[in-house]
């Protein structure tokens, strides 16, 4: 067990990645959404919701703002980026803005956080050169045999702790983290009252088909 405390350290991070990784459906955007709303230091921060369809699902207390791109990000703020493989694909080509902007985010007090099913299915720079703090959630077996190598062992010991953890205890594992830096689990009592079904299934209307041919609507 760490002495420092994994909560105190998420809340105190003016800059960095926080990224939340598991299986499917396994709670990552509700222990996100969560965390901001319970640290204090991230409450009153602004939050850039990049490239997220429904905005507007948000209390106003919860201080967002839609952003398509890293320019439109006010210094300060907590970028949001829900699916990061959905956005930022391993199998992109070489993206200099992204790169560039990730080497930035220290000057612009800018703290991301992600939510991702495999660290190996987005993109690297997220994982790389930054103050870097991942939580984990549950995660398939074959989900691990594919992840990156620095990140498989860290998603075995988590299946491990939040199972025994939620054998122990009785708490569903949806409500149970692991974060490996500071071996601690994290359970949370209860998401923010505005977290419901609408937020946690808000990608469900987001389009994947790209039509090349401009005339093709």
């Amino acid at each position: 067990m760490s002495d420092i405390n994994a909560l105190a350290y998420i809340n105190n991070m003016r800059y960095g990645v926080v990224s939340f990784i598991g299986r499917g459906k396994s709670g990552k955007s509700m222990h996100m959404y969560s965390l901001l709303s319970v640290c204090p230091k991230l409450i009153n921060r602004p939050k850039a919701m990049y490239r997220f369809p429904l905005v507007d699902l948000f209390p106003d207390e919860f201080n967002c703002y839609s952003v398509e791109h890293f320019d439109d990000v006010k210094n300060g703020s907590v970028l949001i980026i829900e699916d990061i493989n959905r956005i930022f694909p391993s199998r992109k080509s070489y993206d200099p803005e992204l790169q560039e902007y990730l080497g930035i985010i220290s000057h612009k007090n800018v703290l991301i956080m992600t939510t991702g099913q495999n660290t190996a299915s987005g993109d690297m720079a997220f994982y790389r050169d930054q103050d870097l703090v991942t939580v984990h959630k549950l995660m398939d077996p074959l989900g691990i045999e594919f992840e990156r190598r620095e990140f498989s062992g860290y998603c075995e010991t988590a299946n491990s702790v939040i199972n025994e953890v939620s054998e122990m205890s009785g708490i569903h594992h949806v409500f149970i983290s692991y974060i490996p830096r500071f071996h601690q689990s994290l359970i949370l009592d209860e998401p923010p009252e505005w977290y419901g079904y609408d937020i946690s299934h808000a990608l469900r209307d987001v389009k994947v088909r790209r039509d090349k041919d401009k005339g093709v609507s």
